[in-house]
């Protein structure tokens, strides 16, 4: 069996590589459409975003997100509403928008759900990206 783990701050979460039996996603692909890459993109995103990092210390706007990946507003729009139902993210304030991660929920996500296999399915993110050195 062979396991990624995913570090954000303190906590971890354990992901199954894709097609582990007994899981399923034996049946699903390991390749990503672009619906689901910018799904993963914007989640990556605002998991690692921090007040030290963000334009604003309450959270990510659409705007930024969209502008930053070059990504349609309401595509982004779109997304953020997505992670919102399944409770990976949760909005401040009403104009603008703010959108934070919700780690709680992170840690209850249900391992045959499709956003847990976007998390566990990093071979395609740059992780640079999300970190300053220096």
């Amino acid at each position: 069996m062979y396991i990624k783990i995913i570090i954000k701050n303190s906590n971890a979460k354990i992901c199954q590589k894709p097609g582990v039996q007994g899981t399923k996603l034996t049946k699903r692909r390991q390749t990503l459409n672009t619906s689901e890459k910018i799904l993963q993109i914007i989640i990556f995103e605002l998991l690692f975003s921090t007040p030290q990092n963000r334009e604003h210390n309450e959270g990510v706007t659409a705007i930024e997100l969209s502008r930053k990946y070059n990504i349609k507003l309401e595509q982004v729009k779109k997304k953020l509403r997505i992670l919102q139902e399944k409770g990976i993210v949760r909005s401040k304030g009403a104009s603008p928008k703010f959108w934070i991660f919700d780690e709680y929920n992170f840690q209850r996500i249900d391992e045959n759900d499709p956003i847990h296999y976007l998390l566990c399915n990093t071979e395609d993110i740059d992780f640079d990206s999300f970190f300053e050195y220096g």
